[in-house]
């Protein structure tokens, strides 16, 4: 095990604390770094400026002793991803080849 010393970034680890409903455009949850959330319903996070999401989409905090607030107020404290389908990402390529070899 690594030892960090005082002053020294530590690593984040992330950990689920909820499914977070985003139909009603809700703000960024209070957290601290590593809150990782799963959204249950499609909308948008961070306010009605927010990230528009889609059910299975996720969004961990970044900095410990983040405010609950809009896209514009905390967004820079949370990464938010989409959720990649098995069907979207075994994409066909099917190369055709014309040998004469």
């Amino acid at each position: 095990m690594a030892n960090i010393k005082r002053g020294e970034p530590r690593p984040t680890v992330a950990h689920v604390v909820s499914n977070l409903a985003c139909a009603g455009t809700p703000n960024f949850p209070a957290a601290n770094q590593g809150d990782t959330y799963y959204v249950s319903t499609a909308g948008r996070v961070g306010g009605a400026s927010g990230y528009p999401v889609k059910v299975g989409d996720g969004m961990m905090c970044l900095a410990d002793n983040t405010a609950a607030g809009t896209k514009a107020a905390v967004g820079v404290y949370w990464t938010v991803w989409s959720k990649v389908s098995s069907s979207s990402s075994s994409s066909s390529s099917s190369s055709s080849s014309s040998s004469g070899e």
